[in-house]
C-alpha cells in the first residue's frame, strides 16, 4: 500500500514535520544529554556519556531502519505503538528519574545511592547547600562555628531535609 499526497495537504504535512522537529529540538532533545551528564559521578562521567552517545546513535539507526517497513506493513497502527512507548517512557521517567534541578553534583550522586529519597518525591531546588547557607545566615554565626553548624542542621531537619544523610555534601 502506497500513500501519495500532493498539493496543499503535502505542504501542510511538510510544515508540521518542520514544526515538530523544531519543537522537539528546542525542548525534549537536549534534556537527555543534560540529564545524562548530570547523573554520572565524576569518576564515571566520560564512560557514561560515551555509552549514552552510542545508545543514542544505535536507537536512531534502529528507528530509521524500522519506520519505513513498519509504515508499509501496519500503516497508522504504528502511531499506537509510539503512543504506548511514550506513555511507558513517561511512567518510567516519573518512577526512576529524580529531579536534579538546583542541586549540586554531590547531591545528585546521593540521589542514586541505596536508601535515597524516592525519585517521584524529589522536586526542583531544595539544595542542601543552599539550605545550609541560609541556616547559617539565620543563626548569624560563622561557618566554622560548631554550635552554629549544629543549629543549622536542626533547622534543616525542621524544614524536612535530612541533614545527617548529606553531611558530606556541605
Amino acid at each position: 500500500m502506497k500513500v501519495q499526497v500532493t498539493g496543499s495537504p503535502s505542504y501542510t504535512v511538510i510544515a508540521f514535520c518542520y514544526i515538530l522537529v523544531l519543537a522537539y529540538s528546542l525542548t525534549l532533545a537536549p534534556i537527555a544529554w543534560v540529564y545524562a551528564a548530570e547523573v554520572w559521578s565524576l569518576e564515571t562521567r566520560a564512560t557514561g556519556m560515551a555509552l549514552a552517545s552510542v545508545a543514542n546513535w544505535l536507537f536512531n539507526f534502529a528507528i530509521g531502519f524500522f519506520i519505513p517497513p513498519a509504515f508499509q506493513n501496519i500503516s497508522w497502527k504504528l502511531f499506537i505503538i509510539f503512543g504506548v512507548l511514550c506513555v511507558g517512557a513517561a511512567i518510567q521517567a516519573f518512577i526512576s528519574y529524580p529531579e536534579t534541578a538546583g542541586k549540586t553534583i554531590e547531591e545528585i550522586e546521593l540521589l542514586f545511592q541505596p536508601g535515597a529519597i524516592a525519585p517521584w518525591k524529589t522536586k526542583p531546588g531544595d539544595s542542601l547547600l543552599d539550605a545550609k547557607i541560609q541556616a547559617v545566615k539565620e543563626t548569624n554565626q560563622g561557618i566554622g562555628d560548631v554550635e552554629a553548624s549544629n543549629r543549622a542542621e536542626k533547622m534543616l531537619e525542621e524544614k524536612g531535609l535530612d541533614a545527617h544523610v548529606h553531611k558530606e555534601v556541605v
